[in-house]
């Protein structure tokens, strides 16, 4: 695997900053929204524009060209947030459910709820209120759509935030066997 800057930075384990990588692309390739939403099963059409929002009342993605919306709560390491720990029934998706059904339904019609992970991560929506509204993607899904995009080739900045998911792509965290791998190889060159 290539050496990103995602890599150079320390922030290859870091929900935020693949975020804002999310919404940036997204922005700058908006038909790789409808493109990637269709493979899992979702109608939505970006042709209209489309606006992205980062961190609206605490939620990750929010997504929407008017007459649907997304919300996308990203989770590389972490698991569900509770707004009460001890309750799994106060969870942040619970939250973001109710914010769009209710302050936020005029703005964000029709939404539909997603949680991204890494294919390591295993967190079982069941045992979270409103857990049943939303629809676990992987970041192999993601990473198998845009590397198959024309702008992996030609976009170098694409290219690296497509390859710095990689990572995400296994069943295990295997960041250390890869760092000894990699430190192995470049001795055995030298």
């Amino acid at each position: 695997r290539q050496t990103t800057y995602f890599d150079i930075c320390g922030i290859s384990h870091n929900e935020l900053a693949f975020s804002n990588a999310i919404a940036y692309f997204f922005e700058k390739f908006p038909h790789h929204i409808s493109g990637f939403m269709k493979t899992v099963g979702l109608s939505f059409d970006t042709f209209n524009g489309i606006k992205i929002y980062r961190e609206k009342r605490n939620i990750d993605l929010l997504l929407t060209n008017g007459n649907k919306s997304i919300v996308i709560e990203n989770k590389i390491t972490s698991g569900i947030n509770g707004i009460d720990r001890h309750d799994p029934s106060k969870s942040q998706l619970k939250k973001y459910y109710d914010i769009l059904n209710s302050d936020l339904k005029q703005q964000f019609p029709n939404p539909s709820f997603f949680v991204l992970t890494p294919n390591y991560n295993d967190i079982d929506l069941s045992q979270y209120a409103a857990g049943e509204h939303y629809t676990k993607l992987l970041y192999s899904q993601l990473y198998d759509y845009l590397k198959g995009q024309a702008e992996y080739e030609s976009d170098v900045l694409f290219q690296n935030y497509v390859d710095a998911m990689e990572r995400h792509t296994s069943f295990y965290c295997n960041d250390q066997y890869e760092d000894m791998k990699q430190r192995f190889l470049t001795t055995i060159n030298n």
